[in-house]
C-alpha cells in the first residue's frame, strides 16, 4: 500500500514538473525574447524589456523628458510599482523636477513624491493594489532645468540614460534628445558609457546617429544591460545654441540653493544681539582687579571646592583629588605591586579623622574600605557613584548662586531659539526651494548619528574588555578584532558619508556649525561670579599664576611639606606637573620619600615628581573610570529587519567616474516593494 502511494505521489509531481516545463510563456508578440532556459524548462523572468527617453532640450536651458519603460511583471519584486530616483542635489547646485504626467498602460496611475538622500523619488503604484501578471509600461513626463554645462569653448550635456540602481536586466534601450534649431554637434566629442558605476568604456555596443535635420541624437542599444549597469550618454555642441545663464539668474539661483543657510545666519544675527544684551545685563562678571601671584590656595577651601569654584560647577577629578588630599595629610597611601597591576588605596594608622577633616573627605575616608583596589567590583562602583553625587550636591548648595550664577534657564533659552530658527529657516527654505530643505538637513542628522555611534562603539569595547579580563590571550585578540572589523567598517562607511554630505553642503554646514560654536560661547560667558565669587576667583588665579610664572628665588618657603601640602590642590587645577617642576630639585636634595606611596610606585627607587604625577593620574583615572561603569549584562537583545529596492546609480556630471560615495545617480531607475 506505501509503495501505490508513493508511486502515485511521483507520478503526479512528475506531471506538474512536465507541464511547468512546457508551459506557454504569458505573454510574447514575437518582438521580445522572454525565455529563459534552465535545464529542460521555461522560465519567464522579471525585468525591464524596453526602456525608451525622448527628450527635448530647449532654448532657455529647460528639458522636457518623458521616459517609457517597459518591465516583466510576476508579482515577486514587482508588486504594486516601480519608484524613480531624481537627484536633485549637484556639489554646487541643485536642480528642479516638475512632474507632469505618470502613466501605467496609457492609463493615469496613482504616484507620490518622497525625499530621498540628495534628490526626489517618485513611487508610482497603488500599495493596495497588485499588478497583474505580465507586461506593464510606465510613461513618466517630467520637466527639468539647470542640467548643462556652460565651458568656455562649448557646452554640454551629461545625461544618465539608465543609472546603475537597477537590480535588474535591461533588455533593450532607446534614446532620442531633441536640440533647438541649428545646434551644432561636436561629434568628435560624443560619447557614450556602458557598464557598472565609474565604468568609462562600453561593455556592449552603443549604435548613435545625428540627425542634423531634426536637430536629434539618437541612441539604440540592442544588447542586455546586466544588473546595476548603467548607460550614460555626453552629448557637446557648439555655444550659442543654448541661453546661458544671466547674472541675475546665477544670484537668483545662489539664493534658491542657499536659502536655508542664508536665513539662519541672518536669524543668527538676531540671536547673537540677543545674547549680547542678556550677557550684558545678566553674564557679566563684577569688574575684577589686577591678578597678582599667591603662593598658596584660597584660605579655608579643599581642592574640590577649588576647582568646583575655578570652573563654576565642574565635578571632574573632585573625588581623585579629594583622596590625594587624604594620602598627603597622612589617613591614605597608595600602593602598587608592580607597574602594571591595580592601584590600592590603604588605609594608614592615623586617627582622629573625623576632627582634622573636612565634612566631604570624612564622608569619603568612611566609604573606603582599609584595603581598596582601584579594579571594577560592584561594592566600589557604588561607592564612587554614591560619592560623586555627594559632592556634586554638597557644593551645590555651598556655591551655587552664592559665588557665582550660572543662568541655566537663559541657557535653555537660546537652545529653543536656535531650534525655532531652524524651523522657520526650514519652512522658508521649503517655500523658496521645495529641494533644498531635506538635502540640506542631512548633513547635521548624519554627523549627530555618527557620533552617537562612536559612542556606542567606545562603550563596547569598554563592555568588551572588563568581559574578557579573564578569557585567555586568543581570546581577546580574536574579539578585538571582530569588533575592530565590523565597527571599523561602519565606522568609515559613515564617516565617508558625513565627508560627503560636508563637500556637498558646505554653506550649510558652516552654518550649522555657526550656531553650535554660538551656544558653546553663550554658555561659558553668560555664567558670572557675584561679587564675593570674583574675590575667590582671583586668589585661585593668583595661585595658578605663581604655579606658572614664578622662578625658583622668588620665595623661600619651598620644602617638601609645602610640596605636599598645595599638590592636591595644583593636581586639581591641573597643574601638577609644573607644580612637580618647581619641587624638582628640592625634594631630590632632600632625598625626599613621601610616606604616602610605595616604592614600586617610583622610578627605578628614585622620586621622580613628574613620572609618579603622570603614573598616579593615568592608573587612577583609569581606574575610576573602570570602577564608574557598570559591566554590561550576560544576556542580549536583538532584532532585525531590512529593506529592498533601492536606489541611485550612474554618474554625477561634475565626477563622473570619480568616488563611491556619489554613485547617486543622475537619473536613477528601480523597482521596488510597497
Amino acid at each position: 500500500m506505501k509503495k501505490k502511494i508513493s508511486l502515485i505521489v511521483s507520478l503526479i509531481l512528475l506531471f506538474l514538473l512536465s507541464a511547468t516545463s512546457y508551459a506557454a510563456p504569458i505573454y510574447d508578440d514575437g518582438y521580445y525574447d522572454n525565455k529563459y532556459r534552465y535545464g529542460n524548462g521555461t522560465y519567464e523572468k522579471e525585468n525591464i524589456r524596453d526602456y525608451y527617453v525622448e527628450m527635448h532640450v530647449n532654448k532657455d536651458g529647460s528639458m522636457e523628458v518623458t521616459e517609457n519603460i517597459t518591465v516583466y511583471a510576476k508579482g515577486k519584486e514587482i508588486q504594486h510599482g516601480i519608484y524613480r530616483d531624481f537627484p536633485t542635489e549637484y556639489n554646487n547646485k541643485r536642480v528642479t523636477l516638475d512632474v507632469q504626467e505618470v502613466l501605467c498602460d496609457d492609463e493615469d496611475v496613482k504616484y507620490v513624491l518622497d525625499g530621498v538622500d540628495r534628490g526626489i523619488r517618485i513611487k508610482i503604484g497603488d500599495a493596495n493594489t497588485y499588478l497583474d501578471e505580465g507586461l506593464h509600461t510606465y510613461s513618466i513626463k517630467y520637466k527639468t532645468e539647470r542640467q548643462l554645462a556652460f565651458y568656455d569653448d562649448y557646452d554640454e550635456l551629461y545625461w544618465n540614460v539608465i543609472g546603475s540602481g537597477w537590480n535588474f536586466e535591461i533588455e533593450q534601450c532607446h534614446a532620442k534628445i531633441y536640440f533647438p534649431e541649428d545646434t551644432k554637434f561636436l561629434e568628435d566629442k560624443l560619447k557614450t558609457y556602458t557598464g557598472s558605476f565609474g565604468s568609462k568604456e562600453n561593455i556592449v555596443q552603443v549604435d548613435y546617429y545625428i540627425w542634423d535635420f531634426e536637430n536629434c541624437v539618437e541612441f539604440n542599444i540592442y544588447e542586455k544591460l546586466g544588473i546595476q549597469e548603467a548607460f550614460t550618454v555626453s552629448v557637446c555642441f557648439e555655444k550659442g545654441a543654448i541661453d546661458e545663464p544671466t547674472l541675475e539668474m546665477k544670484v537668483r539661483w545662489f539664493i534658491e540653493d542657499n536659502c536655508i543657510p542664508m536665513t539662519i545666519f541672518s536669524l543668527l544675527i538676531v540671536l547673537i544681539i540677543w545674547q549680547y544684551f542678556i550677557w550684558r545685563k545678566h553674564g557679566k562678571d563684577p569688574e575684577a582687579k589686577v591678578i597678582i601671584p599667591k603662593y598658596y590656595p584660597p584660605e579655608g577651601l579643599e581642592p574640590a571646592d577649588v576647582k568646583y569654584i575655578d570652573k563654576m560647577g565642574s565635578t571632574t577629578n573632585l573625588l581623585e583629588a579629594t583622596i590625594l588630599n587624604l594620602a598627603v595629610k597622612g589617613f591614605l597611601k597608595f600602593s602598587q605591586k608592580d607597574k602594571k597591576s591595580n592601584m590600592v588605596i590603604e588605609k594608614t594608622s592615623k586617627e582622629n579623622a573625623e576632627n582634622e577633616l573636612s565634612e566631604n573627605e570624612f564622608a569619603v575616608y568612611s566609604k573606603l574600605k582599609d584595603k581598596e583596589t582601584l579594579k571594577y567590583s560592584s561594592s566600589l562602583r557604588n561607592k564612587i557613584v554614591s560619592l560623586q553625587q555627594r559632592f556634586s550636591s554638597d557644593l551645590s548648595k555651598k556655591y551655587d548662586g552664592k559665588l557665582f550664577i550660572r543662568n541655566d534657564k537663559y541657557k535653555v533659552i537660546s537652545v529653543v531659539l536656535s531650534i525655532v530658527m531652524i524651523v522657520i529657516s526650514a519652512i522658508i527654505g521649503g517655500l523658496i526651494n521645495l529641494y533644498a530643505t531635506e538635502q540640506c538637513f542631512i548633513c547635521m542628522f548624519i554627523s549627530v548619528f555618527l557620533s552617537v555611534f562612536i559612542i556606542l562603539i567606545l562603550e563596547a569595547f569598554k563592555s568588551i574588555r572588563k568581559s574578557s579580563k579573564k578569557s585567555s590571550l586568543l581570546g581577546k585578540i580574536l574579539m578585538f578584532m571582530f569588533f575592530a572589523i565590523f565597527f571599523g567598517y561602519m565606522l568609515v562607511g559613515m564617516t565617508v558619508a558625513v565627508v560627503s554630505t560636508l563637500l556637498n553642503n558646505v554653506f550649510a554646514t558652516c552654518a550649522f556649525l555657526a550656531i553650535i560654536i554660538d551656544n558653546y560661547l553663550f554658555f561659558q560667558l553668560v555664567k558670572r561670579y557675584t561679587e564675593e565669587g570674583q574675590v575667590v576667583k582671583e586668589d585661585i588665579e593668583g595661585f595658578k599664576m605663581f604655579i606658572n610664572t614664578a622662578k625658583d628665588d622668588d620665595f623661600a618657603d619651598k620644602t617638601p611639606e609645602m610640596f605636599d601640602k598645595y599638590f592636591p590642590y595644583a593636581y586639581v587645577l591641573g597643574l601638577q606637573n609644573k607644580w612637580a617642576e618647581k619641587f624638582e630639585s628640592v625634594l631630590n636634595d632632600a632625598g625626599y620619600s613621601p610616606s604616602w606611596c610605595n616604592d614600586t610606585m617610583m622610578d627605578h627607587g628614585v622620586f621622580n615628581v613628574i613620572i609618579f604625577t603622570n603614573s598616579f593620574s593615568s592608573s587612577f583615572s583609569s581606574g575610576m573610570s573602570s570602577a564608574s561603569t557598570a559591566p554590561s549584562s550576560s544576556g542580549g537583545s536583538g532584532g532585525g529587519g531590512g529593506f529592498s529596492g533601492g536606489g541611485g546609480g550612474g554618474r554625477w556630471p561634475e565626477v563622473a567616474g570619480n568616488t563611491y560615495y556619489r554613485s547617486y545617480a543622475l537619473h536613477s531607475i528601480t523597482l521596488f516593494y510597497i
